[in-house]
């Protein structure tokens, strides 16, 4: 039974790193439009290490989810949709980052 309950608040976890990864985001973007090119790698950092995160956490999350399936089969096909969205937003706004930050 508890196992049942830990999908959910996981993936809220997660949404959360995403939700935190995108304002650190733009705040680094703004600091490194400012000059601070050594503060801004220093974010970028630590961004990347919110996304592995949010990328492992995803990935945790699908064989709870999938054990669920049997139980619950509509509404965790629909929670691994979800997950797999926004682990396509993650990297795209991981991609951005790499664009805005790095010289072509």
């Amino acid at each position: 039974m508890a196992d049942s309950l830990l999908p959910a608040p996981l993936y809220r976890l997660s949404l959360n790193i995403n939700a935190i990864g995108s304002a650190v985001e733009e705040l680094a973007i703004w600091v490194e439009q400012r000059g601070s090119t050594e503060t801004s790698d220093a974010v970028k950092l630590h961004l990347e290490t919110l996304i592995e995160n949010a990328e492992f956490i995803s990935e945790a999350l699908v064989e709870p989810i999938a054990r669920e399936e049997e139980i619950a089969k509509p509404r965790c096909g629909l929670l691994l949709l979800v997950l797999h969205n926004v682990e396509k937003v993650l990297c795209r706004l991981h991609a951005q980052w790499q664009r805005r930050v790095l010289p072509l």
